[in-house]
């Protein structure tokens, strides 16, 4: 009777479903748990969709002025940003990228301002900015020794804030606590050893479970001598978060991570150990620079555009996509005649804030120059990458953006203003508004009306965000779409858009 059943289960979830995934033959199951593991463990990454198979938003006579902006155009923009960030990796930085202070950090002020002017901006401004005193991760290196093998971890990143090793290689226990919760530590000793936590990104390390359950605080002050976070990320990518332990930290892609908790699981009461290396400085005297242009319009009134320029590894998202999109918009106001710019427009190329602030507070600290009379301020934070869904352990790849997460601040008239854009140029975006905008305007948008989008996925702050992940077709509809918004704005009067009054305080 049991095997009748278990067959008759299996012929309806052919009928519904289309097939069974697995054979009715004995062993068939387990065969195939075993093909599905070993393609988890060579599994690197999506395939993509090439530029040209990606689908376009049609234009309307309402749209249609906005078909000089150009997705391909705006694509050439970012690949010159991710060759700059190639440029930190020729020079053997181990965290490479356009990271503010270096290099590539200057280069790209310099590549910006370059193309501004190129933009037919002829009022284009750079101003040095002094850095505070930074923590530098140099170099680092991680493996682990179990059954009589050792492993490089490949995938380690020193996690930023996170001190480093003093000189020494640290040689200690590795030990396993799944999430890292309450109930994980019950009963488990990691005093003196490399604590290794299991976090799922929600859905990219920027926000992850380990930081929902504490759990590197927890392996803290429990005394582990070092802290690793294995993110769930299909593949083994590198990812840079920050740190909020004062012992040695490490980010591991989830391939590397599994090597590790199989060496445990294989110990037979001989625990691997970890060998840990990091070369952590602080960096004094370093200098960076915020680069604008000034758009003249009709009157002193102003439109603000906002990207910041710094990025881990290739930040094709994060943020070329949005120094792309900032320089179309000047790009497209540059050519227009001034008598129909009723507004000026400041194009702002920021350093950025992953690892200083010190763009936003010269701007907070000049506000009466870049923010008086100001009828909008746009941030151009990572305005697209394609869309990717998880399918089993691997990442597939859909010829379509990712959704954005969208911020819309100001006076009554201002979000359906957005709304409507967003709709007519086929902008994908959660319905429910951020209530604050995360990214390069935390310390600004209250000096004007503001409005930003933001595309954060899974390859946040990896070195899986790359050039081939950024749809023309989303930098297309983003840009479009912000163009038609500060057409629309500039019908409008400040008084429209401007922040609602704070309420008066009764006297009584």
């Amino acid at each position: 009777m049991r095997t009748l059943m278990v067959k008759a289960a299996i012929a309806v979830l052919a009928a519904v479903g289309g097939a069974v995934l697995w054979s009715q033959s004995p062993g068939a199951a387990p065969a195939r748990a075993n093909g599905m593991t070993e393609k988890e463990r060579t599994y690197t990454g999506p395939v993509f969709f090439a530029p040209n198979e990606m689908p376009r938003w049609p234009l309307t006579k309402e749209t249609q002025a906005y078909a000089a902006i150009n997705g391909d155009h705006l694509l050439a923009y970012v690949k010159d940003l991710t060759e700059i960030s190639h440029h930190s990796r020729d020079r053997g930085e181990q965290l490479w990228g356009r990271i503010t202070g270096t290099k590539a950090d200057v280069e790209t002020a310099q590549w910006f301002a370059a193309k501004l002017r190129a933009a037919g901006v002829t009022d284009v401004h750079e101003v040095p900015l002094d850095l505070p005193e930074q923590r530098e991760v140099r170099s680092w290196e991680v493996s682990v020794t179990g059954n009589g093998k050792t492993i490089p971890l490949e995938s380690s990143v020193a996690a930023r804030g996170a001190p480093g090793t003093n000189g020494a290689t640290l040689d200690v226990e590795a030990v396993w606590v799944g999430l890292g919760s309450e109930a994980d530590y019950e009963g488990r000793d990691v005093k003196g050893k490399a604590v290794f936590i299991y976090s799922m990104p929600m859905p990219g390390p920027w926000q992850q479970t380990y930081t929902r359950f504490d759990a590197a605080r927890r392996a803290e002050e429990r005394g582990a001598a070092a802290v690793f976070v294995s993110i769930a990320t299909p593949g083994n990518m590198k990812s840079v978060v920050g740190a909020s332990t004062r012992v040695p930290g490490f980010t591991l892609g989830s391939q590397d991570g599994a090597k590790v908790r199989e060496l445990i699981e294989q110990s037979a009461g001989h625990a691997p150990h970890v060998k840990i290396r990091a070369d952590v400085g602080t960096a004094t005297g370093e200098k960076t620079s915020l680069v604008w242009g000034v758009i003249p319009g009709m009157t002193e009134e102003k439109i603000i555009i906002n990207a910041h320029r710094d990025g881990y590894y290739e930040a094709a998202n994060d943020n070329a996509t949005g120094v792309a999109t900032a320089l179309g918009l000047a790009e497209y106001f540059a050519k227009m005649p001034k008598e129909r710019r009723r507004r000026t427009i400041i194009v702002i190329g920021n350093p950025g804030h992953h690892n200083t602030a010190v763009g936003s507070q010269y701007l907070v600290a000049h506000k009466d120059e870049f923010f008086s009379k100001a009828a909008l301020l746009i941030n151009c934070e990572h305005t697209a990458q394609v869309r990717t869904d998880l399918y089993g352990n691997r990442l597939m790849a859909l010829d379509v953006p990712w959704e954005a997460n969208i911020y819309v601040g100001g006076g009554p008239k201002l979000e359906p203003l957005v709304e409507k854009d967003l709709a007519l140029l086929g902008v994908s975006h959660y319905k429910e508004l951020d209530p604050s905008p995360a990214g390069d305007i935390g310390q600004t948008y209250r000096l004007a009306p503001s409005l930003q989008l933001i595309v954060a996925t899974h390859f946040y702050h990896t070195d899986h965000d790359t050039y081939e992940t950024i749809p023309p077709n989303g930098l297309e509809n983003v840009t479009r779409a912000y163009a038609k918004i500060i057409d629309d704005v500039n019908k409008l009067d400040l008084a429209d858009v401007a922040w609602p009054m704070p309420a008066t305080t009764s006297s009584r």
